[in-house]
């Protein structure tokens, strides 16, 4: 099993997925996505010192679970 610990963000104006991004990646890789749980950080970040807010603020993250696929036994005869 694989647990990944992860957020979306923006950068630049531009959103990042990174949970669609790592779940993407992972299955690239052979791994299957077995849960994936949503954790709530609060009320969000603080925003004292952004003047110019051009995205909603994301107070939480996730945990992803992968597991590699299982091998099926070989029948002998």
């Amino acid at each position: 099993m694989l647990l990944v610990k992860c957020n979306d963000f923006c950068n630049g104006r531009v959103l990042h997925l990174g949970h669609v991004r790592m779940i993407t990646t992972a299955e690239a890789l052979g791994l299957r996505t077995y849960d994936l749980f949503v954790h709530n950080t609060g009320t969000g970040p603080g925003v004292g010192s952004i003047v110019d807010q051009h995205r909603a603020a994301r107070a939480h993250s996730y945990l992803i679970i992968f597991r590699k696929p299982l091998r099926r036994r070989a029948v002998t005869s």
